[in-house]
């Protein structure tokens, strides 16, 4: 089932709502208790968009291989609830509104870990509620920085090895030419271009991150 951007999906009627999400015959498969999937066009704004149609629903964003491939509803009263679940990997819930405090002033040289949050929790926007507690992350579209290896997370956790403000100039002049596999989150630039950008190669050279947090840019070393 593929779906259009909520910003498109006009007319205030469920019924009007699921057969610009979907198709006209669709709609009949909406009765109560409705269990409904669709097609990750876009994990996190149907989310949003469908716990709005449906507030006491549940709605679960699924990932395989860290990539966001459905989102499903069920429409029975077992909500509200937003849950993130990597298949094969566990689940994670939380409340709609559930916020997590906020991490203090970013400091690169507390950290020893850097956690990679399922592109399910990304999506689901629980990346922050999850890791709290566990690691900082400021954004649920970025990395979380644990001073100890976190337990329990619902992602990849990679040793650090240096984190340093993102300076190109420097990092191509010292890079250059070497192999590397490049990450990045919340950062501007596709990995590809960073890659075009420091004269890097695809390869197991190097592991390196990329990531913005608040105003600033940083890269990070992995081990």
């Amino acid at each position: 089932m593929h779906a259009q951007p909520p910003g498109q999906l006009l007319g205030s009627e469920r019924e009007v709502a699921f057969h610009q999400l979907g198709s006209g015959s669709f709609q009949a498969a909406f009765q109560p208790p409705r269990v409904v999937r669709f097609d990750a066009f876009d994990c996190e704004y149907l989310a949003d968009y469908l716990l709005r149609l449906f507030p006491d629903s549940r709605v679960e964003v699924l990932s395989l291989g860290d990539e966001c491939k459905e989102v499903v509803v069920y429409d029975d009263g077992s909500g509200p609830l937003v849950t993130a679940t990597a298949l094969g990997r566990g689940s994670f819930s939380a409340a709609p509104g559930e916020t997590a405090p906020p991490p203090g002033r970013f400091d690169p040289e507390r950290y020893g870990y850097l956690v990679i949050p399922d592109v399910s929790l990304q999506k689901a926007r629980l990346a922050r509620i999850h890791l709290a507690g566990k690691a900082d992350i400021w954004s649920d579209n970025g990395y979380g920085f644990a001073v100890e290896e976190p337990e329990g997370v619902l992602g990849r956790t990679f040793a650090v090895e240096s984190i340093e403000p993102y300076d190109p100039k420097r990092l191509k002049r010292e890079l250059k030419g070497r192999e590397a596999e490049v990450l990045k989150r919340d950062f501007p630039l596709a990995a590809e271009e960073l890659m075009r950008r420091l004269g890097l190669h695809a390869g197991a050279g190097l592991r390196l991150a990329f990531t913005k947090i608040g105003n600033d840019f940083w890269v990070i070393r992995l081990k």
